[in-house]
């Protein structure tokens, strides 16, 4: 029996760039759940300023910061606004989130047959 890590490695690193964008894309659906929206700049800003096929999510706004860590989003348009709205996607989703990435590696082969 031959191994050959770098070989495999490599190929795991590929599968996993392949579907980096995918999973990304999920979790910054999530997010978005909680971002607290006035106008919806903020939110928009995600789609973007995100690199999702470098696994980068972010919201570009100049008050981005300030309201992500501070203050009490107003619900009305969004009723399930929050501050650390990352935070709490992750809290609810995380699961869902591991689920779906391991299920993709296992389905997909490693090696040669």
């Amino acid at each position: 029996v031959l191994l050959n890590i770098p070989k495999i490695m490599k190929r795991a690193n590929s599968l996993w760039d392949g579907n980096l964008y995918r999973l990304c894309s999920t979790i910054r659906a999530d997010a978005n759940e909680y971002v607290p929206v006035d106008q919806g700049t903020l939110r928009q800003s995600s789609y973007s300023a995100s690199q999702l096929h470098k696994g980068l999510i972010v919201w570009n706004t100049p008050y981005a910061k300030r309201r992500y860590y501070t203050g009490h989003p107003r619900r009305i348009i969004n009723p399930n606004a929050s501050i650390l709205w990352c935070e709490k996607a992750k809290r609810l989703h995380r699961k869902q989130w591991d689920a779906a990435a391991g299920k993709f590696l296992r389905s997909q082969r490693l090696t040669d047959k």
